[in-house]
């Protein structure tokens, strides 16, 4: 296996400096910020509650005085994107990205987009699109978004699926077609976007436990890095352990 950069990332789990603002001392309590690092931080933005232009403000401030990237997760608007990149009427999931984009270029901050077409253990594409990645349609879709993601918004890092090795072994049929759309898909990003780096997300605790190696081992030649989201509260009782 050849070598390859990890970033440890935890979707919708365990975040580093995972930012959730439900109280209005949180800034204040929160310990200070080093001064240098040799690595780059990222946020999930998840404001306080109730969500208010003053709490995302806030939010995207805070992330900008302890990292360097924010962390965006959509998943596909399959019909919208089946036969362009450049759907009639826009489409909603994109105006969520420019948002986010928005906010992280007025603070210097860099965007990792993950693309995630997960939705239960298949894929969440209407049936009139079709059920896995052998379909053309389904193919289409998933290349036309994640190219528009990148001519507009040049990304420094783009996750071409999350969490693959769930996807892979409960869809072993469809691991090879996983695989190649990744190929084909990266190839076409890399036309619009040279400098951004590609990469898919496996699950760190599922691949130890379920010997999921195979998955590790068909994903990394296809991308530039490997990035792994962990849940340690599924483990560990405390910080401490």
């Amino acid at each position: 296996m050849k070598n390859f950069w990890w970033i440890v990332i935890a979707v919708f789990g365990f975040l580093i400096l995972a930012v959730i603002l439900n109280n209005d001392n949180y800034l204040s309590d929160s310990p200070e910020f080093p001064s240098s690092r040799s690595f780059e931080m990222g946020n999930l933005p998840v404001p306080k509650q109730p969500i208010t232009t003053e709490s995302w403000t806030e939010t995207f401030d805070y992330i900008a005085e302890g990292g360097e990237v924010i962390l965006i997760q959509v998943h596909l608007d399959w019909e919208a994107f089946v036969a362009t990149t450049e759907p009639d009427g826009g489409s909603a999931i994109l105006k969520t990205v420019e948002f986010v984009s928005e906010m992280a270029e007025q603070r210097d901050l860099e965007l990792f987009i993950v693309v995630d077409y997960r939705g239960g253990e298949g894929i969440d594409a209407p049936a009139s699109v079709g059920e896995d990645f052998s379909d053309p349609e389904v193919r289409s879709a998933f290349e036309n978004f994640a190219v528009r993601l990148a001519k507009d918004y040049k990304p420094k890092y783009i996750g071409l699926g999350s969490e693959v090795n769930t996807y892979m072994k409960n869809n072993p049929e469809d691991a090879q077609n996983l695989v190649s759309l990744i190929v084909e898909t990266k190839s076409k990003i890399k036309t619009f976007s040279q400098d951004t780096i590609i990469t898919s997300t496996i699950q760190y605790e599922e691949l130890i436990t379920e010997d999921e190696w195979d998955s590790l081992e068909l994903i990394e030649p296809t991308v530039d890095m490997i990035a792994i989201t962990t849940y340690p509260s599924l483990w560990y009782d405390s910080p401490s352990e």
